[in-house]
């Protein structure tokens, strides 16, 4: 008989859909995002209409669709549709998203994630149509460059780990579609500025979490913790750990800046506005409340709890008596009434015989080549605390290999000044300083000192730096000859001596020493040896690449590293443990060329810094670099700020504190937890210090009749003033019961920074193996974003009923993916050099070790606003400023009667920015002019085709180089937005640059060269994050590889459930 005809072909497998939607906010008039507009149509969240294109019958529908999309010709197949809006209210807080297909097959779904559709599937639903950008000169990249020959990997750019992706092709979509980060200054709009009342949202049905921290909005304390002093990453606390597993452990932690508003008597500082540097008086909103002892017994110390010892706060319950929050027990404590309180202590918690003095020092490297602009710098710095009615003893001292100058100022009684010196020759056995200090520093206060008693208070400081320079200046003529050690006086940087030196000086008082150099320390005690050797061999590997940024403190027991590496390393150990115990805070502030070759170990030097609670400064002699420097200097002295501080957080029942992170966090943790939660000792606080703390579940969870969490932190700190005082602030946080609601109450802010952390500690963990290097931490990430999605599409009912076809993004973590990204290709975890197999040659390592341990030691202390600006920048373009761009915007006051002091705070004027554009090299037009903020540096980048006219209005050239204009509108305009930037979204302190920031932001001058490009154009195309670079896709390609990574993990986790089942 024949045989039995074949069976028919298996049916295709059904067609991803496409869902959309756009992020929302809590606040629905404030906080509102961009919808989601097609080529063909647009769909508004919230409406009750909808557009969308209908399924072609044929791929040649789908072209001609694409084709009239691009034409922007109507499709026969689509009503007309409205023009879009920028901004679309939502009609409750948590609106419903919908699954967007043919109206009449499928119905709305409550999951308002968007999808990506496969290149693969069969076109049953009509795909997003992708725009084709032809290949065309660019101007920060003009052609790319040709293959090598004999090169067979040609068409790969280079080298980056194997991550846990799978190849796949280009999918169809359209770019434009996806989710971006919106501009941070919200509102937009000419509103007035939101308030938020922590307690009320605590307490509403909906989980409201708090607005971005990159965001503009006053917090008005009801009772509950401010979020800018206490940021958690979840909003909603999952009550297991079994619960926190299954939301695909999430970073439950929290980000506390626990000086980030002032006290109500710290006196209010103007506020500098872009034109002329002009002074605004400034009232700051925002006060923590102090209470001091009226004499009272019982107001020795504030109110607490006798059993948990937990201070009292608003949450204290009211039964038949008193009734702690924290451990559930009664008391005799009365609550208060503010969520964040300060009390002025004394015994026990005054642990000096004496406060740490305002001593501040500063050590001058002799041989830098811009020593005399450090002067005036210095000399503001003293004429700010005068200004301030603040108290401080300031001295300078000049370091070279001939010893360390000491200088000693006299004011007659006529009058007539005069210095002499005192040298300390030795800098490569034991330096020390020869003086006591009141025998050569000079007071600086707002009443006359006794050393100027018949002088003005502002003549004796500027005279004291008039003949330091006037002194110093034939000293430094003879730099040219030998020393004693028969080395070349310019040659040699002796950083090791003066740190030494400055430990001793102020080993009996506390204090504040800053070194200013240019290079590593080269010579003497603590010299630092050159590890880089100017080659590429060390970057080779993983292993040797990473000695050179991890610093050599945690290398003292690594048998690779040679004898004097080790000894380095012990000697900086060792001198940061001396500083930390005697409260002696280290500053170093390097200014080097723009374009720095020597190797300068800055994870060294920055280990040194974190440990004693300094600030590490990298400028570079490029754009407006004295106002960086002279902010650097400025910042930590001119700001209200703590010493001799000890940090703590405690939980309620349920919850505990696991760690500080990152685990080479700032300061020393003295307490292992095992008893209590750890404590951390910090030499110095100030407002821009942040703390990461990570939580964690106790044995069984948080119990099952508490609906509500509670967190508090104590500070405790000296004030500059001598005063010693506790800050307490308590937050409460809701219980979920569904994972649902867990990712309803994501933070994202938070979340970055509590990653970042994260990577942080990974990179520069003690340990040396395997699993701390470069690629392993890489590979960490990216699943642990993968484990994030897959388990939100398993665990959550609306997701997990969804197809394959389409991927998943929650709503608060829409970005997680780019953040991702752009964090694979940054600074801190991008590769330095390409695979060796790509056939790509380079000169020099990209980043180089100094670049990223520098980015290291900033990642590791960042804000929550900033966590997604340092890793993708905004990009603004400045060749036609229209809507008010770059103009005050004051937004209209409505009269309600008398209204307080808060609600007028929320009409303060602000710098409209211009809108952002994708940072890709498509969106950068050769005859534009475009500012690109990354966090750490602000850059006017200038096509080659600009015109000459355009130039001369914006630009201008002085001794220092190509800077702003000030003669024009235009460029009066750029400026404000420059201002505008480096304020950020702060609106309460009064200062030049808001404390979110890690840096005042210089900016640099970027002309696009036609033929080689400079180090800045460089920089510049490293910052295009969402091309494809370093190895790693695209944004588009990323998301699709993230997708089938995602729906592996949960294919097989379903397919193993129906097994057990």
């Amino acid at each position: 008989p024949p045989p039995p005809p074949p069976p028919p072909p298996p049916p295709p497998p059904p067609p991803p859909k496409i869902l959309h939607s756009a992020p929302i906010f809590s606040n629905k008039n404030d906080w509102r995002e961009r919808n989601v507009q097609y080529i063909n149509g647009t769909v508004h969240d919230g409406d009750t209409n909808n557009y969308f294109p209908p399924p072609p019958t044929s791929l040649q529908d789908t072209a001609n669709s694409s084709m009239n999309s691009h034409n922007n010709h109507p499709s026969p197949h689509l009503p007309p549709h409205p023009p879009p809006s920028p901004f679309l209210p939502h009609p409750h807080p948590h609106p419903q998203p919908r699954l967007l297909s043919h109206p009449v097959h499928h119905e709305l779904h409550p999951s308002p994630f968007p999808i990506l559709q496969s290149s693969t599937a069969a076109p049953l639903s009509a795909p997003i149509p992708q725009l084709h950008i032809p290949r065309k000169q660019s101007a920060l990249y003009p052609l790319p460059p040709p293959p090598l020959p004999h090169s067979t990997t040609s068409q790969k750019q280079a080298h980056s780990p194997k991550l846990p992706f799978e190849n796949n092709t280009s999918p169809k979509i359209d770019s434009s579609q996806i989710p971006r980060p919106p501009i941070f200054i919200r509102p937009q709009a000419c509103a007035a500025i939101p308030i938020f009342y922590p307690r009320k949202a605590l307490l509403s049905d909906n989980t409201h979490s708090p607005p971005p921290a990159d965001s503009r909005f006053i917090t008005c304390d009801d009772g509950n913790a401010a979020p800018q002093l206490i940021r958690a990453t979840l909003s909603v606390i999952p009550r297991t750990r079994g619960m926190q597993s299954k939301s695909g452990d999430l970073p439950m932690s929290l980000l506390c800046n626990p000086l980030a508003i002032v006290p109500e008597d710290f006196p209010t500082r103007p506020r500098m506005l872009p034109e002329t540097n002009e002074t605004q008086q400034w009232t700051e909103t925002m006060r923590v409340p102090v209470k001091e002892n009226q004499g009272s017994a019982s107001l020795l110390e504030p109110p607490r709890c006798h059993h948990c010892n937990a201070y009292a706060n608003p949450f204290f319950q009211l039964n038949q008596k008193m009734e702690c929050n924290f451990c559930k027990t009664h008391t005799d404590v009365q609550a208060t009434s503010h969520g964040t309180i300060e009390y002025v202590v004394e015994e026990p918690y005054i642990t000096r015989s004496t406060p740490v003095q305002t001593n501040i020092i500063y050590a001058l490297d002799a041989t830098c080549p811009h020593l005399e602009s450090y002067f005036p710098m210095i000399e503001q710095v003293g004429l700010s605390i005068i200004n301030r009615e603040s108290y401080a003893r300031m001295g300078i001292v000049l370091v070279s290999s001939f010893g360390i100058h000491i200088p000693r100022f006299r004011v007659a009684e006529d009058g007539t000044a005069t210095i002499d010196f005192v040298v300390m020759s030795d800098v490569t056995e034991d330096p020390f300083c020869p003086l006591p200090l009141h025998e050569w520093l000079l007071e600086v206060s707002a009443t006359l000192s006794e050393s100027c008693s018949s002088s003005n208070k502002l003549d004796c400081w500027k005279q004291y730096i008039s003949q330091l320079r006037q002194a110093w200046i034939p000293f430094l003529k003879h730099l040219d000859i030998k020393d004693s050690y028969n080395q070349m006086g310019h040659a040699s940087s002796c950083g090791g001596a003066a740190f030494a030196f400055l430990a001793d000086a102020m080993k009996e008082t506390g204090g504040r020493g800053i070194f200013i150099s240019w290079r590593r320390p080269n010579f003497g005690i603590g010299m630092l040896h050159d590890r880089e050797h100017h080659s590429l061999k060390p970057y080779k590997m993983d292993r040797t690449s990473r000695e050179l940024y991890v610093p050599l403190q945690f290398q003292k027991q690594n048998n690779f590293i040679e004898k004097e590496h080790k000894e380095s390393g012990l000697f900086y150990s060792n001198l940061a443990s001396r500083c930390f115990k005697n409260r002696v805070v280290l500053d170093v502030v390097l200014h080097t060329r723009s374009r720095q070759v020597e190797f300068m170990d800055l994870g060294t030097l920055g280990q040194l810094c974190r440990v004693t609670c300094g600030k590490l400064t990298w400028v570079k002699t490029s754009g407006d670099w004295k106002d960086a420097l002279s902010q650097a200097l400025l910042r930590p002295i001119d700001s209200f700020y703590g010493t001799d501080a000890i940090f703590k957080v405690r939980c309620s029942n349920g919850l505990q504190v696991k760690s500080y992170m990152p685990s080479t966090a700032m300061g020393v943790t003295i307490d292992n937890g095992v008893v209590g939660s750890p404590e951390l000792e910090l030499g110095a606080v100030h407002p821009d210090t942040c703390i990461a703390v990570e939580l964690e579940h106790r044995v069984g969870g948080i119990r099952k009749l508490d609906t509500v969490c509670y967190v508090q932190s104590a500070l405790l700190y000296t004030t500059p003033f001598g005063q010693r005082r506790i800050r307490i602030s308590t937050l409460a946080l809701k219980v979920a019961d569904a994972v649902v609601d867990v990712y309803r109450g994501i933070d994202f802010s938070a979340t970055t920074a509590s990653l970042t952390r994260k990577i942080v500690g990974q990179l520069l963990d003690p340990k040396q193996d395997v699993e701390h290097t470069l690629s392993a931490t890489r590979k960490k990430l990216t699943n642990e974003v993968i484990q994030a999605l897959a388990a939100y599409r398993l665990h959550t009912p609306n997701a997990a009923n969804l197809p394959y076809g389409q991927l998943i993004l929650p709503e608060k973590l829409q970005l997680l993916p780019l953040f991702c990204m752009a964090m694979l290709k940054s600074t801190i975890l991008r590769p330095s050099l390409p695979d060796q197999g790509s056939g790509i040659r380079v000169d020099h390592p990209n980043p180089r070790a100094d670049e990223r341990a520098y980015a290291l030691w900033k990642a590791a202390n960042v804000h929550p606003g900033v966590a997604m600006l340092m890793v993708h920048p905004n990009i603004f373009s400045l060749t036609n400023l229209i809507g008010g761009a770059g103009e005050w915007q004051v937004p209209q006051q409505v009269q309600y009667g008398h209204q307080s002091e808060l609600i007028n705070a929320t009409y303060h004027a602000y710098i409209k920015l211009p809108e952002t554009i994708p940072p890709t090299i498509a969106s950068i037009q050769n005859d534009h002019i475009y500012l690109i903020d990354d966090g750490l540096t602000i850059y006017i980048f200038v096509g080659k085709d600009v015109s000459k006219d355009a130039k001369t209005d914006l630009l201008e050239m002085t001794s220092d180089g190509c800077k702003l204009s000030a003669s024009s509108d235009y460029s009066e305009k750029v400026r404000r937005l420059v201002w505008q930037l480096r304020t950020y979204c702060s609106i309460g302190p009064g200062a030049e640059c808001s404390m979110i920031r890690p840096t005042f932001a210089p900016v640099i001058i970027v002309l696009a060269q036609t033929s080689q490009k400079d180090q800045f154009e460089e920089r510049v195309i490293n910052l295009m994050v969402q091309d494809q670079k370093g190895g790693e896709p695209d944004y588009v390609e990323f998301l699709c590889r993230l997708h089938k990574s995602v729906n592996k993990i949960v294919q097989a986790k379903q397919a193993s459930n129906r097994i057990v089942d």
